[in-house]
């Protein structure tokens, strides 16, 4: 899985669209977080934490450095 699908757990972390072209699914969408303060607020908060965890340079550099050192 690749592109924003890696990025976004539906619900989660965002909302997914499956056809984005879909203006009505769209706007439903946007609709849901409009009419859900909490629920926007918590999934906001799940996705700035999904990205520092796993998308961030920091993160990977982590990553590299344990790869290296279990070639050493």
């Amino acid at each position: 899985m690749d592109g924003i699908q890696a990025q976004i757990v539906d619900g989660q972390s965002g909302l997914l669209i499956d056809d984005p072209r879909d203006l009505k699914g769209f706007a439903a969408a946007i609709g849901e977080l409009l009419a859900d303060s909490a629920f926007a607020e918590r999934i906001g908060k799940a996705a700035r934490q999904r990205v520092r965890e796993r998308f961030l340079a920091v993160g990977r550099l982590r990553e590299y450095v344990e790869l290296v050192a279990s070639l050493l």
